[in-house]
């Protein structure tokens, strides 16, 4: 199973037909790609050549194999998927490359990850850790970090929920507003 977190900079239609255009090839390529690294590539040759550099995106996308509790992935440019540990330590998942549609020919590599029971990933937009106070404080990835190990018992729904609605109220009167979205696996 294929999980795309991606944000597309900029606001309005274009931003959003850009969106649905990732969703369209993804869907084409998926079939006939069989390489994170190349999928990725791909998507990046694509988005050049329908809007000419004008247009770029951010995108972390993994693949979990399930039998060996492994994680492939690719971060092109994207905030750092946080993996809590089940023994509360941290890592980013950083691998990858640059972002997505400017540039033709860019490298992108893969990253792996072992994952164990108890583990938490957290895949989400920089809405969330930007999120800012009524005192241009940012949300930031310590709170994040904190907030899921807080609700680390609780179901991947309810983390998103509590995390979504903490992010809200830090943020209420603040400056900075955009998308937030999130994503949670919970390794058992």
């Amino acid at each position: 199973m294929l999980n795309v977190v991606a944000d597309v900079e900029g606001k309005g239609v274009g931003s959003a037909m850009v969106m649905a255009n990732l969703q369209a090839t993804l869907h084409a390529l998926i079939a006939h790609v069989h390489s994170l690294e190349r999928l990725v590539s791909a998507l990046n040759d694509r988005m050049l050549a329908d809007t000419r550099g004008q247009k770029y995106m951010t995108m972390y996308l993994s693949i979990l194999d399930q039998r060996n509790k492994t994680l492939h992935y690719v971060n092109a440019g994207h905030v750092p998927p946080i993996l809590l540990r089940a023994d509360g330590s941290v890592e980013y998942l950083r691998e990858g490359g640059m972002v997505v549609g400017l540039f033709p020919n860019v490298p992108f590599e893969r990253g792996n990850v072992k994952l164990n029971s108890g583990d938490i990933l957290a895949g989400y937009t920089d809405g969330i850790t930007e999120a800012s106070n009524p005192e241009d404080e940012e949300f930031g990835y310590d709170r994040l970090v904190e907030l899921l190990k807080k609700h680390r018992n609780a179901s991947a729904r309810e983390i998103v929920d509590y995390t979504l609605a903490e992010v809200e109220r830090f943020s209420r009167g603040g400056t900075h507003e955009d998308d937030r979205v999130m994503l949670i696996m919970k390794i058992l």
